[in-house]
Protein backbone atom coordinates (compact mmCIF):
# COMPACT_ATOMS: atom_id res chain seq x y z
CA UNK A 1 0.00 0.00 0.00
CA UNK A 2 1.04 3.61 -0.59
CA UNK A 3 0.72 5.32 2.78
CA UNK A 4 1.18 8.97 3.76
CA UNK A 5 2.23 9.71 7.33
CA UNK A 6 1.82 13.36 8.32
CA UNK A 7 4.09 14.33 11.17
CA UNK A 8 6.51 11.54 10.24
CA UNK A 9 9.28 13.14 12.33
CA UNK A 10 7.30 13.23 15.55
CA UNK A 11 7.13 10.78 18.43
CA UNK A 12 4.37 8.61 17.01
CA UNK A 13 5.15 9.22 13.34
CA UNK A 14 8.75 8.04 13.49
CA UNK A 15 7.71 4.75 15.10
CA UNK A 16 4.83 4.31 12.66
CA UNK A 17 7.06 4.87 9.60
CA UNK A 18 9.43 2.16 10.84
CA UNK A 19 6.56 -0.28 11.42
CA UNK A 20 4.88 0.36 8.06
CA UNK A 21 8.15 0.03 6.12
CA UNK A 22 8.90 -3.25 7.92
CA UNK A 23 5.49 -4.51 6.79
CA UNK A 24 6.46 -3.74 3.17
CA UNK A 25 4.38 -0.61 2.60
CA UNK A 26 5.54 2.28 0.40
CA UNK A 27 5.67 5.07 2.97
CA UNK A 28 5.70 8.83 2.35
CA UNK A 29 6.19 11.50 5.00
CA UNK A 30 5.13 15.12 5.20
CA UNK A 31 6.15 17.47 7.98
CA UNK A 32 7.80 20.81 8.66
CA UNK A 33 11.05 18.99 9.50
CA UNK A 34 12.79 15.71 8.79
CA UNK A 35 14.33 15.35 12.27
CA UNK A 36 14.33 11.56 12.12
CA UNK A 37 16.20 11.50 8.81
CA UNK A 38 13.63 9.53 6.83
CA UNK A 39 15.23 8.65 3.50
CA UNK A 40 13.23 9.12 0.29
CA UNK A 41 9.57 10.00 -0.16
CA UNK A 42 9.78 13.02 2.16
CA UNK A 43 7.89 16.25 1.55
CA UNK A 44 8.70 19.26 3.75
CA UNK A 45 6.20 22.03 4.27
CA UNK A 46 3.55 23.63 6.42
CA UNK A 47 0.32 21.60 6.46
CA UNK A 48 -1.59 24.66 7.68
CA UNK A 49 -0.69 26.67 4.55
CA UNK A 50 -3.91 27.61 2.76
CA UNK A 51 -2.37 29.48 -0.17
CA UNK A 52 -3.37 28.38 -3.67
CA UNK A 53 -0.33 26.17 -4.21
CA UNK A 54 0.46 24.26 -1.03
CA UNK A 55 2.77 21.39 -0.26
CA UNK A 56 -0.28 19.44 0.97
CA UNK A 57 -2.05 19.82 -2.36
CA UNK A 58 1.16 18.99 -4.26
CA UNK A 59 1.70 15.76 -2.31
CA UNK A 60 -1.81 14.51 -3.03
CA UNK A 61 -1.46 15.43 -6.71
CA UNK A 62 1.83 13.52 -7.03
CA UNK A 63 0.90 10.25 -5.32
CA UNK A 64 -2.32 8.22 -5.20
CA UNK A 65 -2.40 7.12 -1.55
CA UNK A 66 -4.28 4.10 -0.27
CA UNK A 67 -4.18 5.38 3.31
CA UNK A 68 -3.26 8.45 5.35
CA UNK A 69 -2.12 8.37 8.96
CA UNK A 70 -2.59 11.95 10.13
CA UNK A 71 -0.35 12.51 13.15
CA UNK A 72 0.90 16.05 12.51
CA UNK A 73 0.15 18.75 15.05
CA UNK A 74 1.62 22.01 16.23
CA UNK A 75 3.55 21.22 19.40
CA UNK A 76 4.43 24.84 20.25
CA UNK A 77 2.16 24.94 23.30
CA UNK A 78 4.60 22.68 25.12
CA UNK A 79 7.21 25.40 24.75
CA UNK A 80 4.85 28.24 25.67
CA UNK A 81 5.31 29.85 22.24
CA UNK A 82 1.64 30.31 21.39
CA UNK A 83 -1.64 30.55 23.22
CA UNK A 84 -3.75 27.38 23.55
CA UNK A 85 -6.43 28.99 21.35
CA UNK A 86 -3.91 29.70 18.57
CA UNK A 87 -2.50 26.18 18.84
CA UNK A 88 -5.93 24.55 18.58
CA UNK A 89 -6.89 26.82 15.65
CA UNK A 90 -3.71 25.96 13.77
CA UNK A 91 -4.11 22.23 14.40
CA UNK A 92 -7.72 22.36 13.21
CA UNK A 93 -6.63 24.18 10.05
CA UNK A 94 -3.85 21.73 9.20
CA UNK A 95 -6.11 18.74 9.87
CA UNK A 96 -8.83 20.23 7.68
CA UNK A 97 -6.32 20.73 4.85
CA UNK A 98 -5.07 17.15 5.00
CA UNK A 99 -8.59 15.71 5.24
CA UNK A 100 -9.86 17.86 2.35
CA UNK A 101 -7.12 16.73 -0.04
CA UNK A 102 -7.44 13.11 1.10
CA UNK A 103 -11.17 13.18 0.27
CA UNK A 104 -10.61 14.94 -3.06
CA UNK A 105 -8.00 12.39 -4.12
CA UNK A 106 -10.10 9.36 -3.13
CA UNK A 107 -8.13 8.08 -0.11
CA UNK A 108 -10.10 5.16 1.33
CA UNK A 109 -8.52 4.97 4.78
CA UNK A 110 -7.85 8.00 7.00
CA UNK A 111 -6.54 7.49 10.52
CA UNK A 112 -6.12 10.44 12.89
CA UNK A 113 -4.18 10.38 16.15
CA UNK A 114 -2.29 12.96 18.16
CA UNK A 115 -0.01 12.85 21.16
CA UNK A 116 0.14 16.65 21.34
CA UNK A 117 -3.20 18.39 21.34
CA UNK A 118 -5.88 15.85 22.16
CA UNK A 119 -6.59 12.78 24.25
CA UNK A 120 -5.40 9.98 21.98
CA UNK A 121 -8.23 7.47 22.21
CA UNK A 122 -10.91 7.28 24.90
CA UNK A 123 -10.57 3.54 25.47
CA UNK A 124 -6.79 3.85 25.90
CA UNK A 125 -7.35 6.65 28.39
CA UNK A 126 -9.43 4.26 30.49
CA UNK A 127 -6.36 2.03 30.87
CA UNK A 128 -3.78 4.71 31.61
CA UNK A 129 -3.44 8.46 31.91
CA UNK A 130 -0.52 8.59 29.49
CA UNK A 131 -0.72 6.42 26.37
CA UNK A 132 2.69 5.23 25.26
CA UNK A 133 4.09 4.88 21.74
CA UNK A 134 4.08 1.10 22.32
CA UNK A 135 0.31 1.16 22.98
CA UNK A 136 -0.22 3.24 19.84
CA UNK A 137 1.86 0.84 17.73
CA UNK A 138 -0.11 -2.16 19.04
CA UNK A 139 -3.31 -0.39 18.02
CA UNK A 140 -1.90 0.34 14.54
CA UNK A 141 -0.82 -3.32 14.12
CA UNK A 142 -4.29 -4.54 15.02
CA UNK A 143 -5.88 -2.20 12.45
CA UNK A 144 -3.35 -2.76 9.67
CA UNK A 145 -3.79 -6.53 9.86
CA UNK A 146 -7.53 -6.05 9.16
CA UNK A 147 -6.96 -4.22 5.85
Amino acid sequence: MKILVTGHSGLLGSHLVTLLKAEGHEVYGISRTNRMGMIGNVFLGDLADVSLSTVTQYVFEQVKFDAVYHLAANAAEAKGQVSPVDMVSRNLLLSTNVLRYAIQSGVKKFIYASSVSMEMLPFLMQKTLSPTPKMFMELIRSHSSKS
